[in-house]
């Protein structure tokens, strides 16, 4: 995030000089790095008649800038638009609310904002990260590289470019390019423990599953004051971050606020891609005593329960997770998967139906009704759903096993 630095305002040569020494103080806090006394500063600054329009609009970005640290959003809309009403010039205020639009998923509002404070100033590297991430949380990762590009050839030792440029590039499906985008990233910044995440969903995806967990252990071992580990200086509180910046990757169903978090839910998924389920059952059990209101991990280990065929637990733990998110998709199509084992078909197939509600042409979804439709007798939407899983995915071997299974072609 670029700090706007305000300068000390002599308006007339009567004023006190002790309070033009109060007012310099305020200047220079304001556009420090402590948020708390930012925003104290700042708004010392903005309530006092003596400051320019100008000047005005460089405290109310600032003061946006620490309500933004500190998660207020609503404080920060409301000082970023006053800014730049008293000064549409103002790059900063642009790019800083449009990443706050991103993080609220207001993109075209984003898009408006980061677009503005680019051509405000061409060499912005920070607002070519924030649109990028814009691009890649909206669903556009072919989008999103051109501007990380740009923000890297802006600033070559960006370790955030780096790093979301491979968290793009890992949607895309292309891993090895985003491991040396990760790998970049973190000899950067050793200190930036989302990477050591992602790139162990990278390794993951690549199903190179020892490293994944390499990766995911050095945030455990961390975070946890365990040794075995490299060391890093967790960002948490680190006011030389910029805030917004770094967005996660998603996982299905998965909204953990902290790394160490996602880190037990991630090393989880790897151990049941692994057949490790009590390791799975553990990690995920672990999560949800750290985190009990993320939905993510009761869908993960209510997969690996039904892995073990316990699916008492599994079913409690899929209706915990819709419990707690009701449109979770994946939760419904599982939970009528695990009702289809038990040779309960009428009984999942509403859940089915939901899912695909909530995810038109959900692949697993459509398999799951497939199956459930073809032991219901009904054959042609058997057939129907087995064709629209495979025009989803052409791989999917249930489905072209149910086709055949069937007596039709794919």
């Amino acid at each position: 995030m670029r700090f706007l630095v305000v300068g000390a305002t002599l308006v007339l040569l009567a004023t006190p000089m002790s309070a033009l020494a109060s007012r310099g103080a305020d200047a220079f806090v304001c556009g420090g790095a402590d948020p708390d006394r930012r925003i104290s500063a700042c708004t010392a600054l903005i309530q006092t008649a003596h400051q320019k329009p100008g000047d005005s609009a460089v405290s109310f970005s600032n003061r946006g800038a620490a309500y933004q640290q500190k998660g207020l959003y609503d404080q920060a809309l409301a000082d970023f638009t006053q800014a730049i009403s008293l000064d549409s010039s103002l790059a900063g205020a642009y790019s800083n609310r449009g990443i706050i639009y991103t993080a609220l998923r207001r993109f075209d509002m984003a898009f408006a904002d980061l677009d503005r404070a680019i051509a405000l100033d061409p060499r912005f590297g920070v607002a070519y990260v924030a649109r990028g991430i814009a691009y890649n949380a909206s669903g556009r990762p072919d989008q999103a590289i051109p501007d990380f590009d740009a923000a890297i050839r802006l600033s070559p030792g960006d370790a955030s470019a780096f790093y979301n440029r491979g968290a793009a590039r890992l949607k895309q499906g292309l891993y090895d390019l985003a491991i040396t985008d990760l790998d970049k990233a973190l000899s950067l910044r050793p200190d930036q423990t989302i990477a050591y995440i992602t790139r162990g969903d990278a390794y993951r995806a690549r199903q190179d599953f020892q490293r994944a967990i390499d990766d995911y252990n050095v945030i455990i071992a961390n975070e946890t004051n365990k040794g075995g580990a490299r060391s890093y200086a967790p960002l948490h509180g680190n006011a030389n971050r910029a805030p917004g910046l770094e967005i996660p990757m998603e996982n299905v169903g998965a909204s953990a606020p902290s790394h160490l978090v996602r880190a037990y839910v991630n090393r989880g998924i790897t151990y049941l891609s692994m057949h490790r389920i009590d390791e799975a059952i553990a990690d995920e059990s672990m999560a949800i005593t750290l985190k009990p209101d993320d939905p993510g991990p009761y869908l993960w280990r209510g997969q690996a329960y039904s892995a073990k065929t316990l699916y008492g637990p599994a079913l409690t733990d899929f209706a915990y997770a819709i419990r707690l998110k009701p449109d979770l998709a994946a939760a419904y199509s599982d939970r009528a998967w695990l009702m289809h084992l038990q040779g309960l078909d009428a009984a999942g197939l509403p859940d089915a139906e939901k899912a695909l509600s909530l995810i038109p042409g959900y692949g697993d979804a459509l398999e799951t009704r497939a199956e459930i439709n073809e032991k219901l007798g009904r054959r042609d939407a058997a057939i129907a759903d087995y064709r629209a899983a495979l025009k989803a995915n052409p791989a999917r071997l249930d489905a072209m096993a149910g086709l055949k299974r069937l007596g039709v072609k794919p």
